[in-house]
């Protein structure tokens, strides 16, 4: 029996309804991803939040130091970050990052660095630890304050002081860095800033560091800026919208919501360096109180 060939049409009419049909998947593809990426992300802030819960246990309910030091003395060998001090109560350091992250970042892998001897894996860990997606909502649970002595030191506040922990943001989606035409870079950042101190009226300071001048409190070089017109580093503090618009976030009572961006600054009003003014403090999700 002789076989018989395909036309040259009948090829055409054959790969274009696999385009058409590969045009019409691949949204549903994608966004199937993105979601499943997002279901990771947030099992990922539970498993952070609830390892940060065991720290509590250990250290009379007190949040985790946010870091040893700062300055000069923010190096591996004389300093902690929070991620390697909740570190013994995770999995790994994979629970700390983001999937929907794909940027590059420093991990294990030896690279070359003029600092670093082979094999250093105290200095890599530290580095990674730093690089978290899980940002940390420090200044109000464990500020880092600098002393008139020069010196500074961690402040962890107490969970019972949370007024409302369902409304208390403690980890966040965050990024290390952006390009100037806002594409995120870097992995994370395990420290991010609020985006305003005083609260109206009668500007009370809800950092309850009165004490302490906005330059004596460590912000890693992360605020809050009024110009909103391009993604940059200093933007929303740290905190990234890795979801299609919206960031992970872990709250006061263990819950995990993914939010809006806007979340993060409602309730005040931003201004650099902490200008702006706490005007609804039910919606500012910052503040212990």
């Amino acid at each position: 029996m002789k076989a018989r060939a395909y036309t040259l049409t009948e090829m055409l009419v054959a790969m274009t309804i696999v385009l058409v049909l590969a045009s019409l998947l691949t949204p549903v593809f994608l966004t199937a991803r993105d979601e499943a990426r997002k279901v990771a992300c947030t099992q990922n802030f539970k498993q952070v939040n609830f390892a940060s819960t065991l720290y509590q246990v250990d250290y009379d309910d007190r949040f985790v130091v946010s870091k040893y030091s700062t300055g000069v003395y923010e190096r591996a060998d004389t300093d902690r970050t929070w991620v390697q001090l909740v570190f013994p109560y995770l999995r790994s350091f994979a629970s700390t990052r983001c999937p929907s992250d794909q940027t590059i970042r420093p991990g294990l892998d030896p690279v070359f660095d003029a600092d670093m001897m082979v094999g250093d894996n105290l200095e890599r860990y530290y580095t990674m630890s730093t690089r978290a997606n899980t940002g940390f909502n420090y200044i109000y649970l464990s500020p880092l304050v600098r002393e008139a002595n020069g010196h500074w030191v961690a402040k962890p506040r107490g969970a019972t002081e949370l007024n409302d922990p369902s409304q208390t943001l403690i980890f966040a989606d965050s990024v290390w860095d952006v390009t100037p035409n806002g594409q995120p870079i870097g992995g994370g950042s395990y420290l991010i800033v609020p985006p305003c101190r005083y609260m109206s009226p009668g500007r009370t300071d809800s950092f309850e560091l009165a004490g302490y001048s906005n330059d004596r409190i460590y912000t890693g070089q992360r605020t809050w800026d009024e110009d909103g017109a391009q993604y940059r580093r200093t933007r929303f503090g740290g905190i990234w919208p890795w979801h299609a618009g919206r960031f992970t976030a872990a709250m006061g009572d263990g819950s995990v919501k993914v939010l809006a961006l806007n979340r993060a600054s409602d309730g005040c009003t931003v201004h650099q360096n902490w200008g702006g003014l706490i005007v609804n403090a039910a919606r500012y999700v910052w503040d212990l109180r």
